[in-house]
Order: structure tokens, then sequence, then C-alpha cells
């Protein structure tokens, strides 16, 4: 197998769902708190799953729409389990999306996660820089908030 299309197929089958992980290394402290990974769930929980998606990705957003919630009820919020949700944008439109859900408040991040996933297809567009705008200003970011985080 062309290993060109093995690391392809790796790369989208870690989009599509959360990959399960062992024991991995303290994240990273920083008083930045804007590109470390966001973490839902309680720190300490034996197990961790690492979400890697794209704000873009009708595939990432299936997952937090469809599967997501089953999981925050049955393992995140009774402490079974920690997601640790890492933004790898497909394109620019995802990449600007994480950006301004990264320059919300941390506590409000998965929010604006939930609002983008929601909306991807309206605000997903050519316009989408008008969009992430308005999408910032209902969730209490500034015109010259949204300037600066771009």
């Amino acid at each position: 197998m062309d290993r060109r299309y093995f690391l392809q197929g790796l790369v989208a089958t870690t989009a599509l769902g959360a990959v399960i992980a062992g024991n991995r290394p303290a994240l990273a402290e920083s008083t930045d708190l804007r590109g470390q990974p966001r973490v839902l769930g309680d720190p300490a929980a034996p197990v961790t799953i690492e979400e890697h998606s794209s704000l873009t990705c009708p595939h990432c957003r299936s997952f937090h729409k469809d599967t997501l919630p089953r999981l925050k009820t049955e393992y995140i919020d009774t402490g079974k389990v920690k997601l640790i949700y890492y933004d790898f944008p497909f394109d620019q439109a995802g990449l600007r999306a994480a950006m301004l859900a990264r320059c919300a408040p941390p506590q409000r991040y998965f929010q604006f996660l939930d609002v983008l996933f929601d909306q991807q297809a309206a605000w997903a567009t050519e316009g989408y820089m008008q969009n992430l705008r308005a999408i910032g200003a209902v969730g209490g970011i500034s015109g010259e908030g949204f300037d600066a985080c771009m």
C-alpha cells in the first residue's frame, strides 16, 4: 500500500471521530490558553479520548451532533472519560472558525463549537468571515475583538 494513501486514510479516520489515548503526558502549562487543547470533563478521568476535528468537516459535525452528546452523558459527565479537543482545520474557513472559538473565554469554548457545528452549512460559505463575525458578535466578541482575534 502506498504510504501516502495510508497517511491520508489515517488522517481522515482520526478526523472522523475520537482516538482513545492511553497514558499521555500532562498538557503543557501556559498562561496563554488559546493554543492549548481544550478538555471536556474531569481532567483526572482515567480514560482520555482525543478528538481531532475541523469545523468545516461534515463528518466531524456528525460526530459532534450525533455521537458526542451520548458519549458526554454516559461517560464524560460521569467522570469516566475526558475528551481532549484539538483543532485540525481542513481549510481557511475551518481555521478562522477555530480561531474564533479560541478567542472566546475558555469556559465558553465548547458552546462556540456547538454553535459553529450547528450552523456549519450557513456560515461555512464564500462569505465565511462576515458570518463568523456575526456569530462572534452574538457570542459577545466585539468587532474589535474579532479583528484582533483574526
